[in-house]
């Protein structure tokens, strides 16, 4: 029988439990990005769900389903973001510019001369800008 001095067993025992805390470490933190990746998904499914819902349900009032889309959209913007809700959407737009976020700039546009020229808007239109948002969503 080989015996093995103590002057090895110990670095060895030292390095292994040193080993093992590490990968315990990693386990850890690889859990809480996978538990954060999955709620970041289902955050972002619930919007892709609203907007659906939206397209789904469209009533025969424009405006009404407008102003959901408003609705859905500030908060978006405003989580994922951090952009105010208190903002216009023309500064939505300036803030879009500067990082080069030019489909998320051309909806805020949009959005804008909608809400605030008082023009009436049509389904048409109504769809046009619900399938934009719909790809900035899963632009994210």
């Amino acid at each position: 029988m080989v015996l093995i001095p103590l002057t090895i067993i110990i670095p060895i025992g030292l390095i292994l439990i040193i080993l093992a805390t590490i990968l315990w470490i990693i386990h850890n933190k690889n859990k809480n990005i996978v538990t954060q990746l999955k709620t970041e998904k289902k955050r972002l499914l619930l919007y892709k769900e609203q907007i659906k819902k939206l397209k789904i349900t469209s009533s025969n009032n424009p405006k009404a389903d407008f102003k959901k889309l408003n609705k859905i959209a500030r908060n978006f913007f405003n989580e994922y973001y951090s952009l105010p809700l208190s903002k216009s959407y023309l500064e939505l737009a300036k803030q879009f510019n500067k990082t080069k976020k030019i489909n998320h700039e051309d909806f805020c546009k949009k959005m804008s001369d909608t809400e605030y020229t008082g023009k009436i808007i049509t389904q048409k239109e109504l769809t046009n800008l619900t399938n934009q948002f719909l790809k900035i969503i899963e632009e994210y």
